[in-house]
């Protein structure tokens, strides 16, 4: 279960979003090592998850195109984290 509170600015030349998360995540039980040995780590109970994301798109002329993307989510044992930033070129 996520839930998402979303801002969105679109203006003549861009576009800027960003999304707030937050909600519950399950996920089983995983092995250590192989899947023959049984210790397991973790349980089957639900976590609290939240996340941040944005993205930043803007024409630069009229064929080129920047992009800035980011993203965090904190989930139950680690964070993920990923940026992004591009040139698009389209003819």
């Amino acid at each position: 279960m996520l839930a998402v509170l979303r801002y969105l600015q679109v203006w003549h030349g861009y576009t800027f979003r960003f999304d707030l998360m937050g909600g519950y995540q399950r996920e089983d039980k995983r092995p250590i090592r192989r899947p023959v040995e049984e210790n397991f780590v973790g349980d089957s109970d639900w976590e609290l998850v939240w996340g941040a994301s944005a993205t930043y798109n803007k024409h630069l002329g009229s064929y080129l195109e920047l992009l800035i993307d980011g993203t965090v989510m904190a989930m139950r044992d680690y964070i993920d984290h990923r940026f992004m930033i591009g040139l698009s070129l389209g003819f």
